[in-house]
Formats: structure tokens, C-alpha cells, sequence
């Protein structure tokens, strides 16, 4: 059974939340998203991390001479065991 199948085509035409940090990646750094609950005060709290961790996994694909493109991060192991059965499932692996 294919669960695409069972979807309305409103449903299936429905396009995933992009906030503005999404949108303006080039000048994130700079910018204070208001609709992200950030203040505009610079007190070293005022910013979420980002929720791609690009800086991080940059740094770690340095350290150990990898690509970036082959470190993935999660919130514990629970959450990287979901992720990779997500993929196996979407890629049928």
C-alpha cells in the first residue's frame, strides 16, 4: 500500500513552513527574525542556534577530513535511529 494513495490532491499539493531564516540564508547572520521569537538585543541569548548546524558540521568535517555532506547531527541517538529509518523507508533501502 502506498500512502500517497490514500492522500486528498489538497493535501498533496500542501508546501512545507519556510520561515525567513530559510529565505534569506546569505544575510542570516546579520538579521533578527521577529517571527522566530529573537530579540533584537544582542545579549549572547537573543539568537536561536542554527537548526542546520552548518557551522558546527563544517568544523567537524575539517577536524576529521570528511565532507560535510557525510555528518549528520541529532538530539540524541533516538533521533537518528528515526531519522535513518525515515530515509530506509523513503528510499527503500
Amino acid at each position: 500500500m502506498n500512502i500517497q494513495d490514500l492522500l486528498r490532491d489538497n493535501i498533496k499539493s500542501l508546501k512545507p513552513y519556510s520561515s525567513a531564516r530559510d529565505e534569506y540564508k546569505e544575510t542570516s547572520d546579520n538579521m533578527v527574525f521577529l517571527d522566530a521569537n529573537e530579540n533584537p538585543y544582542d545579549n549572547g541569548l537573543n539568537r536561536y542556534p542554527d537548526p542546520y548546524q552548518f557551522q558546527l558540521k563544517a568544523k567537524i568535517a575539517d577536524i576529521k577530513n570528511v565532507k560535510v555532506q557525510q555528518i549528520i547531527i541529532g538530539n540524541g541517538s533516538d533521533e537518528l535511529i528515526d531519522l535513518l529509518i525515515k530515509f530506509n523507508k523513503k528510499h527503500r533501502l
